[in-house]
């Protein structure tokens, strides 16, 4: 296992691959990089026969004592909800030009923050979404080029748990490909972190549920009006960022909510954000139809069309990556390879 090699600075044996091909020689120095590429490797082999020889005398087993009474079991407590989400943060996209270490901390970090503001929003609160918001620039933008599909962009985990940091990410790369300037980017970025901030006031009940009442539903649509009174005024954040959050649920049409607003009176960097968020839903099981894959999500994003976005930034969207992604919805869940 990749843990047998972590105490060893330089390799004693030489590494083989399933089919027998050496992918590392005797006295290579193992560098962290190196571990990290054995890590994508389900098996590794060696060329050391452990088997006894055959002048050397095999110690026979002693057979064991068989107590009277049963062996206690000890019982496995249940995980709690903070150690599953951190083994959820350390869950990557191997399909990703995002450097896994650099998945592992946008992840942890977003969580910390989001959990940060549920009571209270403060200063610590805006820094630690800022530090998030230069990671994803710093991390995402310098592989645009190199993103195929758009499920190379995706952060795995739950919806709930990760959905502002999967929109973020789509929004930054949507904003790059429609031509804005950086600190316009960086502004977008921010602005998907934080856009479904409202939701923190929120309780479990209306959050989990999967049929919400008619009372329900109207708190549930209440998040927008939250989350912008929060970054407004526990957060101190510029009014293009408070009204992302305010109008990420508008529509082009109208028959969105909470105002049921129109056209150009939504702001271009809530519709970019609209469309992430409504991707994501779909391709994370919360949107309004179950879809198989991320090109069954984009032809829905397609159906909503500039009934709900502007046609350029509809058609960006569509087409800044490939549209034929197959990749099963799936294989980007919490099932992923750990990291």
């Amino acid at each position: 296992s990749i843990d047998e090699l972590v105490n060893h600075k330089i390799l004693p044996f030489n590494l083989f691959n399933e089919n027998g091909d050496k992918i590392m020689a005797v006295g290579e120095v193992l560098t962290p990089g190196k571990l990290l590429q054995l890590r994508y490797l389900s098996v590794i082999y060696t060329d050391i026969d452990e088997s006894p020889d055959e002048d050397e005398p095999v110690e026979e087993e002693e057979t064991p004592v068989v107590s009277a009474e049963p062996e206690k079991i000890e019982e496995k407590k249940p995980e709690t909800p903070e150690e599953i989400i951190q083994k959820q943060n350390n869950i990557v996209n191997t399909q990703s030009y995002v450097p896994p270490q650099a998945q592992v901390k946008m992840k942890t970090l977003y969580n910390q923050a989001m959990t940060s503001v549920q009571e209270k929003a403060n200063t610590q609160s805006v820094e630690m979404f800022t530090t998030i918001r230069n990671n994803v620039l710093q991390d995402v933008l310098p592989v645009i080029d190199k993103i195929q599909n758009k499920s190379q962009l995706k952060m795995i985990g739950d919806y709930d748990v990760y959905h502002g940091l999967n929109v973020a990410i789509l929004s930054t790369v949507l904003a790059k490909k429609l031509g804005f300037n950086n600190d316009e980017i960086s502004e977008i970025s921010l602005a998907g972190l934080l856009h479904d901030i409202g939701k923190t006031r929120l309780s479990k009940e209306i959050l989990n549920s999967t049929n919400l009442n008619a009372k329900n539903q109207k708190l549930y649509q209440l998040h927008p009006q939250i989350g912008y009174k929060i970054l407004k005024n526990e957060m101190n954040m510029p009014e293009s960022i408070c009204k992302v959050a305010l109008e990420h649920h508008e529509k082009s049409d109208g028959s969105g909510y909470p105002y049921g607003i129109s056209g150009d009176l939504i702001s271009r960097m809530t519709q970019i954000v609209s469309v992430c968020n409504l991707y994501d839903a779909l391709i994370s099981g919360k949107g309004p139809v179950q879809v198989n894959t991320p090109k069954e999500a984009v032809k829905k994003v397609i159906e909503a069309g500039s009934s709900s976005f502007s046609p350029d930034i509809l058609y960006t969207f569509v087409h800044m990556t490939s549209f034929n992604d197959n990749t099963p919805v799936e294989e980007l869940g919490i099932t992923a390879k750990p990291f």
